[in-house]
């Protein structure tokens, strides 16, 4: 019976408008799904421009408001990036290795930027520490922005462009870029 009730309130506080109409709640949470490609200086087996699958998770914070009615804003984000792989190895002539299948991703962002008066619109750039299927970390730099339609009183339809540049992995920049759809809840 409590968790009902706590499954109830947790609802009542996402879908019941918020009683001073116009106030937003400083903190954002949402989750994006989508497709992603990649470019890179090296060899790899695969096209580094094929699809890619994206997954974001985001929590952003407006740290201050400004004159205009929009804010500055603080977001950390979760991503991964990457593409189904077969079993097959291309050995090049006076190589005695397989060509590297193109890396998938897992990123930690901490950005900074900008958000609208309405909160429909984010954007943001900053740090990026990446990690590849090997577990090897390497720091990119990364911008996001972030575009919202709300559906009810708390929860929003989003989309999400990111982009990410790594300039060295194994000794060559790489490139990535992300678009999702998904939740927002605020």
């Amino acid at each position: 019976m409590k968790v009902l009730a706590g499954l109830l309130t947790c609802f009542a506080l996402v879908v019941v408008p918020h009683p001073a109409r116009g106030q937003q709640w400083p903190v954002s949470i949402e989750g994006t799904w989508g497709m992603g490609a990649g470019w890179a200086a090296g060899e790899y087996i695969d096209r580094t421009d094929g699809p890619q699958l994206a997954l974001d998770v985001t929590v952003a914070a407006r740290i201050k408001s400004t004159a205009g009615g929009g804010g500055y804003v603080a977001a950390l984000s979760g991503s991964a990036q990457g593409a189904p792989r077969d079993a097959m190895c291309i050995v090049r002539p006076g190589h005695t290795g397989c060509v590297p299948h193109f890396p998938d991703f897992s990123m930690l962002a901490l950005h900074g930027g900008w958000e609208s008066a309405s909160t429909g619109l984010r954007l943001t750039t900053g740090p990026v520490l990446l990690q590849d299927g090997h577990f090897r970390e390497v720091f990119g730099w990364g911008a996001r922005w972030n575009g919202a339609a709300p559906i009810l009183a708390r929860i929003g339809l989003v989309a999400s462009l990111r982009g990410v540049l790594v300039p060295s992995y194994d000794g060559d920049p790489v490139g990535l870029l992300g678009f999702g759809l998904g939740l927002r809840i605020r």
